[in-house]
């Protein structure tokens, strides 16, 4: 009788471990999203740190654990720019990043999207050999994905080599499936337009951005600087207006006076 009572103990303990690893999976792996894909949305991001703090709680060992911790460090120290660029991060930001990254890869190998954040942060830094051999990984592991894909079409630009790059974003757009895949291919496509100095082009995207979500700000705020830098003051302060009805945002406000200034600059003194 009392070797049984034990057996049932320890066999609810260890199915209360097993719900509590699988709780911790499902609310980590949700923040994880969510951090990556509102980074601009304090209020999503705080939730989502909270549901990360509660999943650390039930599994110190989860790795999406440190893959939400290691999109709070980059969300955190972020401060204007391409998000694949050194410079768009406050200094010591990658390298914290990457410790939590590297972290989720010892804590399971296995897991695709731990490779995957491991090579944006090395491609980030520009370490390119680091970064394709996470990206080998993570390709192995999930094939299908839309992340490993893209961030190689971004290793083929940064690498200069524009035909592989159109290439991948082409097998990164067959699988795409949500608004956030389709936002990313198309700021990557801006900043080749950009580079080539294809303005009718490089203004199109901003329009496709602005038509995935009508009344997401940044798209607006974005827009409007590019209106600004052609002295198409009008149009520029309507975008900026935009983009502070949707969503305040100190770049956007700064955008719509400086517009305002230039526009009154410019126009005839009698």
């Amino acid at each position: 009788m009392f070797l049984s009572t034990i057996v049932i103990a320890v066999a609810t303990s260890l199915a209360a471990d097993q719900d509590a690893i699988k709780r911790a999976r499902t609310l980590s792996k949700a923040a994880y999203e969510t951090i990556y894909q509102h980074p601009f949305q304090p209020q999503i991001v705080g939730m989502a740190a909270k549901d990360l703090d509660q999943a650390h709680a039930l599994s110190a060992k989860e790795p999406y654990v440190w893959l939400g911790a290691a999109e709070l460090v980059l969300n955190d120290g972020f401060r204007s720019g391409p998000f694949l660029q050194s410079r768009s991060y406050q200094p010591g930001t990658l390298d914290r990043a990457l410790a939590f990254a590297e972290g989720a890869i010892k804590l399971d190998d296995k897991l695709a999207d731990a490779h995957t954040v491991a090579a944006k942060i090395l491609l980030t830094l520009g370490h390119f050999s680091d970064s394709q051999r996470e990206l080998d990984a993570a390709r192995q592991l999930d094939p299908d994905g839309f992340k490993p894909r893209f961030y190689q079409a971004d290793w083929y630009w940064k690498q200069g080599d524009v035909a592989k790059c159109r290439e991948a974003l082409r097998n990164a757009g067959a699988v795409a499936k949500t608004d956030w895949e389709q936002r990313t291919l198309l700021y990557q496509l801006e900043e080749m337009a950009e580079h080539r100095g294809d303005e009718v082009e490089h203004e199109r995207i901003h329009k496709l951005l602005i038509a995935l979500d009508p009344k997401r700000p940044w798209p607006h705020g974005n827009y409007g600087w590019f209106l600004l830098e052609r002295e198409r003051y009008d149009e520029a302060i309507a975008e900026f207006e935009k983009a502070v009805a949707f969503g305040s945002y100190p770049n956007a406000e700064e955008g719509l006076e400086r517009a305002k200034r230039m526009r009154d600059a410019a126009r005839p003194r009698h």
